[in-house]
């Protein structure tokens, strides 16, 4: 941890796993910038709390939080795992940008939080479906009981949506004492 933008992170393969709190992360502490995340992989598996991919920053902190582009043939986020672009501290989120084919959330979470300031876009562009299982979470909250804020927007482009009835999983965008943000799904 030092002073300065962090870098951009950039992984290109054929399969990418990270379980048992196995990350990819570029934050920020200070008022330098957390780095973009770009993916570019066949099949992505995300398992486990703790595990996931994360461009955020930290309290006390004022730099504008990391974007996170993926564009996978697969993508599969379980078991507590999750991508997220939150900011604690008082810099403007980063995005969420995601085009792949199937995208399965099996209690995963895809996260654009902001605790004081604009919160991150999440964009989901699917080719073949989104399926949403056991409590798992897409959301833009900004704001928390101390701290106003602007929701970021979610967008959500498939041709089919799954999600199954009483497994409670949401789609949500909040905002405390500022603006929420939009959600707009299109699908069959």
């Amino acid at each position: 941890m030092g002073e300065g933008d962090a870098g951009k992170v950039e992984i290109t393969a054929k399969t990418f796993a990270a379980s048992n709190r196995g990350q990819v992360n570029s934050r920020t502490y200070s008022q330098f910038p957390a780095g973009n995340i770009n993916l570019n992989v066949d099949k992505i598996t995300l398992s486990g709390l703790g595990a996931g991919i994360f461009a955020d920053t930290f309290e006390g902190s004022t730099g504008k939080g990391g974007s996170i582009i993926i564009d996978p043939t697969t993508f599969i986020i379980r078991d507590g795992a999750q991508i997220s672009v939150n900011s604690d501290g008082e810099g403007i989120g980063g995005d969420i940008e995601l085009a792949a084919g199937f995208l399965t959330l099996d209690n995963g979470t895809i996260s654009a939080q902001t605790r004081s300031n604009t919160g991150g876009n999440i964009a989901l562009n699917l080719q073949d479906v989104l399926v949403l299982r056991n409590n798992s979470q897409i959301s833009s909250t900004a704001g928390d009981e101390k701290f106003g804020g602007d929701g970021g927007n979610i967008s959500i482009n498939s041709p089919f949506i799954v999600a199954l009835p009483n497994e409670d999983s949401d789609i949500t965008a909040n905002a405390f004492e500022g603006r929420g943000g939009n959600v707009d799904i299109i699908t069959q």
